[in-house]
């Protein structure tokens, strides 16, 4: 039986067009609870996502050299390793709100339906998962989860901050039901995160780390360029990691990199000149690094090169594979 605190903070998925008003029970457990107010998306606008999506899929497919699947790049920021494997001839699509909160939010069902019957249809090469790690910090303050019995949230947790920590479980549980289904469909996958973060610990996601198939390795990303040391693990199912292994790890000593021989940029405060935060800053994979992950993906995927699935969606319909 899970401790009430964790199933509580559990967050329902939410939708385009769907609200949830974040609370505290009389106990002091968060809850989600769902407002007066909250409507389900209309027919057409879970039709248009879904055409829209499917039509994304097909111009991928069409301007890229080899046209026998897509990478996906989910929790993309930038979309670093969706550029990278572009720019290896091999179509790629990038998923984040950002870039488009109804069309890439991973926290839908829709969206997510899309994306499972994109796998189950076998138009998936490979999947690099950038999960954000903002409430999942060990930096994060106040904090607001712990390793151990309150990895879901803690059931006092400060009202500012229970918005984000339900969404930082929503995208976890979106992240795994991927991953499972992305192994049962032998499609290579990765999942980035720091190596101190606390998503690691999560015990849906840690099953998935002991199985037979999952690869982990450990990066310093000053090793590819980067200012900031800033440890990194990266989890491979379906693929070996030996491009990341192959790779030094900083030896520097009082904060002096061993590769450039200059001080780590410490990723606390803000950058004086853009004013952004660090950690935002650093959330961006070096060109480098983005290579190795979309080359070692790729790797392992065995699709045939002379199967082109551009002619074969350029002949059915746009919703066909949703």
């Amino acid at each position: 039986m899970k401790p009430a605190a964790i199933r509580a903070a559990r967050p329902i998925p939410r939708s385009p067009g769907t609200s949830h008003t974040n609370t505290t029970s009389g106990s002091g457990n968060i809850r989600a609870g769902s407002s007066a107010s909250t409507s389900q998306p209309s027919t057409r606008s879970v039709r248009y996502i879904r055409t829209r999506l499917n039509q994304l899929l097909r111009e991928a497919l069409g301007s890229a050299k080899y046209k026998h699947g897509i990478v996906l790049e989910l929790f993309s920021g930038v979309g670093a390793v969706a550029t990278a494997a572009r720019n290896l001839g091999y179509a790629a699509l990038a998923f984040d709100i950002r870039l488009d909160p109804h069309l890439f939010d991973l926290t839908s069902p829709i969206v997510l339906g899309v994306i499972r019957g994109w796998m189950r249809s076998k138009l998936i090469l490979c999947v690099h998962f950038g999960t954000p790690c903002t409430t999942w910090s060990s930096a994060c303050h106040p904090a607001v989860r712990k390793r151990g019995t309150h990895i879901f949230g803690f059931p006092d947790c400060p009202g500012h901050r229970i918005a984000g920590l339900l969404l930082g479980n929503s995208t976890l549980r979106a992240t795994v039901s991927l991953l499972r289904l992305a192994r049962r469909q032998q499609i290579p996958c990765s999942l980035e995160n720091p190596l101190t973060s606390m998503l690691w610990d999560a015990p849906n996601l840690a099953v998935l780390l002991r199985a037979r198939d999952c690869r982990v390795s450990v990066v310093h990303l000053c090793a590819y360029g980067a200012r900031w040391r800033k440890p990194t693990k990266v989890a491979f199912w379906g693929a070996s990691p030996h491009r990341l292994d192959e790779r030094p790890r900083c030896r520097g000593r009082s904060g002096v990199c061993s590769f450039c021989g200059k001080r780590h940029i410490v990723l606390s405060g803000t950058d004086p000149v853009s004013h952004r935060r660090w950690t935002s800053l650093a959330s961006k994979y070096p060109k480098r690094f983005a290579s190795d992950l979309a080359s070692t993906l790729l790797d392992a995927a065995s699709l045939p090169l002379e199967l082109n699935l551009y002619e074969i969606l350029s002949k059915i319909s746009p919703g066909a594979c949703s």
